[in-house]
C-alpha cells in the first residue's frame, strides 16, 4: 500500500471519526454501557477500509464487496449500537458556582481598580526619570514603588482587601518541596492575571460568552461616551426601555 500521503480521505462529515476520542478516557469508563464515541472509534475502521478500495486494490488486497453502512451512514449505525446517550458537561452546583461568581464580581471592583493603578504606577516609575538608567536600578525603583502601595478598603469592610506587597516565599507543593522567592514584580503579574481571570468568569457566567469568544474581542481604546472598551457598542432596544450591549456578532 502507498504511504499515508497517498490515501484518499474524501468522504462526508458524517463519516469523520471523533478525533479527540481515539482512546478511551476516564469519563468513558465511569458509566455502564457503551458511548457513541466508543462505538464510532471501533467501527470507523470498516468505513475507512471501504473508502480506501482503490488503494487496496493497487496493493493486491481483496476489496470489501459492499459498503458496510449503506443505510444512513456510520452515524446511524452508531446511534443504533450505542447504549449511552452523548454526555454533556453538567452545570456547576449552586453551592460551587455562587461563591465563585460572587468572588469574581467582588474582585473586578475595588481590587481590580487598585491593581490597574498599581500597574500604572510601576510602569511610570520604571519608564519615567530612570528610563535611561540601567535595568537593575529601574527594577529596584519599580519594586520599591510596588512595596509602598497602599491597597484600598472595600466599602462595608474594615481593612484593605489585601496586605501590602512584600518579598515572600512560596512553597512549591511537589516531590522536592523546594521554596522559591515570589518577588514583588511576580506578585504584580499574578494580580494582573487574577483580574483577567475574574473578568472572564464574570463575562462567562453573566453573559454566556465562550472563552474563545472572549479571547477574540479586540479593543484599542476606551469609548469616552460609554466608558467601555471600543469593541463594545451600546444601543437602545426597539421599545426604548432597555440598553443592548453588543460586540459584533454577539449581543451581550
Amino acid at each position: 500500500m502507498g504511504s499515508s500521503s497517498d490515501i484518499d480521505y474524501t468522504g462526508n462529515e458524517d463519516d469523520a471519526p471523533f478525533e479527540n476520542n481515539t482512546t478511551l478516557d476516564e469519563s468513558d469508563t465511569r458509566e455502564a454501557g457503551t458511548s457513541p464515541s466508543q462505538v464510532r472509534n471501533r467501527i470507523y475502521v470498516l468505513k475507512r477500509l471501504y473508502t480506501q478500495g482503490p488503494a487496496l486494490e493497487e496493493a493486491g488486497i481483496d476489496l470489501m464487496p459492499s459498503d458496510p453502512f449503506p443505510d444512513g451512514g456510520i452515524s446511524k449505525a452508531v446511534n443504533r449500537i450505542a447504549t449511552r446517550a452523548i454526555g454533556w458537561i453538567p452545570p456547576l452546583p449552586d453551592d460551587v458556582a455562587i461563591p465563585i461568581m460572587s468572588a469574581a464580581a467582588r474582585f473586578i471592583g475595588v481590587p481590580a481598580n487598585d491593581i490597574i493603578s498599581l500597574q500604572d504606577h510601576f510602569i511610570n516609575v520604571f519608564n519615567g526619570d530612570l528610563a535611561a538608567s540601567r535595568h537593575p536600578r529601574k527594577l529596584a525603583a519599580g519594586t520599591a514603588s510596588l512595596m509602598s502601595f497602599d491597597f484600598s478598603v472595600i466599602p462595608g469592610e474594615a481593612k484593605p482587601w489585601r496586605e501590602p506587597i512584600q518579598s515572600t516565599c512560596l512553597r512549591q507543593y511537589d516531590r522536592t518541596e523546594t521554596r522559591s522567592t515570589l518577588t514583588p514584580v511576580m506578585q504584580l503579574r499574578r494580580l494582573i492575571m487574577q483580574v483577567l481571570g475574574a473578568a472572564a468568569v464574570v463575562v462567562q457566567s453573566y453573559v454566556g460568552m465562550r472563552i474563545s469568544e472572549i479571547c477574540s474581542l479586540v479593543t484599542e481604546s476606551v469609548d469616552q461616551e460609554t466608558g467601555l472598551p471600543s469593541c463594545i457598542n451600546v444601543r437602545r432596544s426597539n421599545s426604548g426601555l432597555n440598553q443592548i450591549f453588543g460586540s459584533a456578532p454577539f449581543v451581550l
